[in-house]
């Protein structure tokens, strides 16, 4: 049985998935970027066993509101981070790509409530000077700034230069901005609740080498790299990979 819970804001939209027997924990579950709840309800329904299931739209995806464009990470926090709080048992975090980012935020601030962290295919900000990677950033950004001087219109510069997600980002791209420039090494430094990564070995968008930036941070962190899968297919073809991983982990816990 589903059943849809009243929106606890304008912001954050709450899918419930209720446990079929007793159980001591709740399952919270966050997409990534641009997308919504629906792509784990296959997974949650098969967990259902195992303790409550919230799936939840992130402010200005799926069912919520648009209006948070212009907020700051500890604004975008504040909603989900109120919520969280409300919720009477200990919370397993699964989160995928941005999901990813808001559980590491929320066990910075609530370490009570957060069981544990399991991230699928986790993004990590940083800055290398001497990457391929950050100068083609610079490069790209340095054409699109010449030739908004020169008036060339914006959007046909950012089909050309920008990332997928700041193509999409629309309204958004002002917040888009703020959570590239959050700085990930500092929350995962300061994370002290167990965290288990997932890497697809074909993921081109989070590559499974940024789990050694993970490790810096933290070298608690637990590591798996899941052959064959990439960003989003980790999610369909992947999911029973996801499934083991929780109810081994559940397993190991009792």
């Amino acid at each position: 049985m589903n059943i849809e819970f009243k929106k606890p804001s304008p912001h954050l939209h709450v899918h419930h998935l209720p446990a079929t027997q007793p159980n001591d924990v709740c399952f919270v579950w966050a997409h990534g970027w641009m997308r919504s709840h629906r792509d784990f309800i296959t997974i949650a329904n098969q967990l259902t066993a195992c303790g409550d299931h919230y799936l939840i739209d992130l402010p200005g995806h799926g069912e919520t509101s648009k209006s948070c464009g212009n907020w700051c990470v500890e604004e975008y926090l504040k909603p989900i981070a109120s919520w969280v709080n409300s919720l009477d048992k200990p919370i397993i975090w699964v989160g995928h790509s941005f999901g990813c980012r808001i559980g590491l935020h929320m066990a910075r601030l609530l370490p009570e409530k957060i069981h544990s962290l399991h991230l699928i295919c986790p993004p990590f900000n940083y800055k290398n000077y001497l990457s391929s990677q950050f100068l083609k950033k610079i490069l790209y950004k340095t054409i699109y700034r010449a030739g908004l001087f020169l008036g060339l219109p914006r959007e046909k510069l950012i089909s050309i230069f920008g990332s997928k997600d700041y193509q999409s980002a629309k309204a958004l791209r002002v917040m888009l901005s703020n959570w590239l420039n959050d700085d990930t090494k500092a929350t995962v430094s300061k994370i002290t609740v167990p965290i288990y990564l997932l890497f697809g070995s074909h993921d081109l968008e989070t590559p499974h080498q940024l789990s050694q930036h993970f490790l810096k941070a933290n070298p608690k962190a637990n590591i798996s790299i899941l052959n064959h899968f990439d960003h989003y297919t980790i999610l369909t073809d992947g999911q029973h990979q996801i499934i083991h991983h929780l109810t081994e982990h559940l397993g190991q816990q009792t």
